[in-house]
């Protein structure tokens, strides 16, 4: 009889659909989602300034840095693949924002001004370093004794407002002469200036000072006691794409729950930030 026959087949068909789809959930990373929309199908595109070691640049013409294996967790959380694409600091942000990616991961400081048109997932706490040439006279602990000396520093940094300020608010007020601050592309433009003498001291990320100081100790010193203009640093996606806001934020606390982050910050001798942290920052996302 005929009704059996198409009541066995669909039965068949049910099975071979349901394994069908074990067969795929076994491809996608264990506690992952559905992957979130992104600007490129089944890829996480990452704006980075890959000139910044050690959190983002080149290795034997490869992404190398924290954030790039930071990133790279992330989107494997999240069954996607990373790219990614070397942007000049100072575009980033519009960058994000004209969609040409889906997130920023290059050292980007957490600052009440960024956190109005971006969303932040914090990962690792930073701040400032004096930079000097190894035999130089000029020798500066901390930011007020900046004033009268020419500072170099990458365009974009959250901390040149706050060194505008100092200017104005104690150096000049004081008499002690104003900062003058020079912007450049990349850091290394701002080192290679530092060793021509057209600036007194470079203002720079403490761990990037810290690698550089491991590549050539007879060069370089760290002059400065504390981290100047103490900050955390995060990953940032536009208030535009909530849902792979959401997702990455999920996938980051998977790396900290299984051990991968640990491992991670461990590596490359970061500061870790706390879950309170994150969330403080998280929960302000629009």
């Amino acid at each position: 009889m005929p009704a059996p026959t198409i009541s066995i087949r669909v039965t068949e068909l049910k099975s071979a659909l349901l394994a069908a789809a074990f067969a795929v959930a076994a491809l996608v990373p264990h506690g992952a989602a559905a992957a979130p929309q992104t600007v490129k199908e089944n890829t996480l595109s990452v704006g980075s300034d890959l000139t910044y070691p050690p959190f983002v640049y080149m290795k034997d013409g490869k992404p190398a840095g924290f954030d790039v294996e930071l990133m790279e967790g992330i989107a494997k959380q999240l069954g996607l693949a990373a790219e990614f694409k070397d942007t000049r600091f100072t575009s980033l942000i519009t960058g994000a924002r004209a969609n040409h990616f889906d997130v920023i991961a290059s050292a980007l400081y957490v600052t009440p001004e960024r956190q109005k048109i971006l969303n932040f997932i914090p990962y690792i706490k930073a701040g400032s370093s004096l930079l000097v040439l190894k035999d130089a006279k000029y020798r500066p602990s901390n930011e007020k004794e900046l004033c009268g000396k020419v500072i170099g520093s990458m365009q974009g940094a959250s901390w040149l407002p706050k060194l505008k300020a100092l200017s104005e608010d104690y150096c000049v007020k004081n008499n002690l002469g104003a900062i003058e601050t020079r912007e450049f592309d990349t850091d290394a433009q701002v080192t290679q200036a530092l060793r021509s003498g057209s600036v007194d001291v470079e203002f720079m990320d403490n761990v990037v000072a810290a690698e550089l100081l491991k590549k050539f100790p007879e060069e370089y010193a760290v002059t400065s006691g504390a981290l100047i203009y103490p900050i955390m640093v995060g990953i940032a996606t536009t208030p535009l794409n909530k849902e792979l806001f959401n997702a990455m934020n999920d996938a980051f606390a998977q790396m900290r729950k299984d051990g991968s982050y640990d491992a991670l910050v461990k590596a490359y001798r970061m500061e870790p930030v706390t879950d309170d942290e994150i969330k403080a920052v998280v929960s302000t996302a629009q």
